[in-house]
């Protein structure tokens, strides 16, 4: 959580702050409470360049037993609050009721799992291609002093690096 165009990188504000520290807390207070987990450890926040875009990350990390069931963990994660908001359950529900659209592909996860680790990340922007059209899939982390416009250019500069991919294949034609 919490994205800024390339250039604007150290001027993250507190509502990007604030975002990602709803994330962190979240996905850290689910591994602690999971049966098997251990040594749960938050590193140092981060800065990750994607395209033209800047992300806030933190990598959590944590030792797991054979007791844990991976794919159980994975859906109590998914959505996490990047997703579908925060209180869970009541953003959920608030979706349901109030968006107009299916949000088929906005999200998902990702990941490698082998017998002694795993590691998965969360998609947040997706393109789902039909014959004639793509549809493209982003979104913004609304916060009670969101400013609409603000999100509204995050969400479009989000979009930018799957638009260039679909611009620079139309070229190759």
């Amino acid at each position: 959580a919490g994205t800024r165009r390339k250039g604007q990188e150290h001027t993250f504000e507190p509502k990007e702050e604030e975002e990602q520290a709803i994330v962190t807390r979240y996905v850290s207070g689910i591994l602690k409470d999971q049966k098997g987990v251990s040594e749960v450890q938050i590193h140092e926040r981060d800065q990750l360049v994607a395209g033209e875009l800047v992300h806030f990350v933190n990598r959590i990390t944590a030792r797991y037993s054979g007791e844990l069931e991976v794919d159980d963990l994975l859906k109590e994660l998914h959505p996490t609050p990047a997703v579908g908001g925060f209180p869970k359950q009541a953003a959920l529900d608030f979706i349901s009721r109030n968006e107009k659209h299916d949000r088929s592909y906005y999200s998902g996860y990702l990941g490698l799992r082998t017998p002694d680790a795993f590691a998965y990340y969360v998609n947040l922007r997706c393109m789902q291609v039909y014959k004639d059209e793509v549809v493209l899939y982003a979104g913004g982390g609304i916060l009670a002093d969101s400013d609409p416009t603000d999100e509204w250019e995050e969400t479009e500069a989000k979009l930018q690096t799957l638009l260039r991919v679909i611009q620079s294949n139309d070229s190759h034609e």
